[in-house]
């Protein structure tokens, strides 16, 4: 999905972009991508205010909702159920819950690869 830009700022390795025109899809309209800033990876020198044309991968705004959202609430369920049939007490639910967010934390860490890979990023000045 290709999407205008302004440059808002630039911090480092990161550029911070306004959207200024989305699609017309149910996604776009889902996510509200026009008018939020967002950080993307730029290997061209920009500057504040100028127009950026940036490639946003297909599925990456429901990747980064599932691994971010999803992902910690239904470890902590499953974990804490587990808990609860493994040890019948309140203890063993808590135990359970703090081992399936640890499981998700541990997932999130080992995904930094495919998180840096489906980034957005500047691919033409407008």
């Amino acid at each position: 999905m290709q999407l205008e830009a302004v440059v808002s700022r630039v911090d480092g390795e990161h550029t911070y972009v306004r959207v200024i025109e989305a699609g017309d899809s149910a996604l776009d309209q889902l996510f509200g991508l026009q008018g939020v800033e967002y950080a993307v990876l730029s290997e061209e020198a920009v500057q504040p205010g100028e127009k950026v044309l940036i490639h946003m991968p297909e599925g990456a705004p429901r990747s980064s909702l599932a691994k971010t959202w999803l992902l910690p609430v239904v470890a902590l369920l499953a974990g804490a159920t587990l808990g609860t049939w493994a040890a019948d007490s309140d203890t063993g639910t808590l135990l359970g819950g703090l081992l399936g967010l640890g499981f998700a934390l541990t997932v999130w860490r080992l995904g930094k690869a495919e998180r840096r890979r489906m980034a957005p990023r500047i691919i033409a000045l407008r």
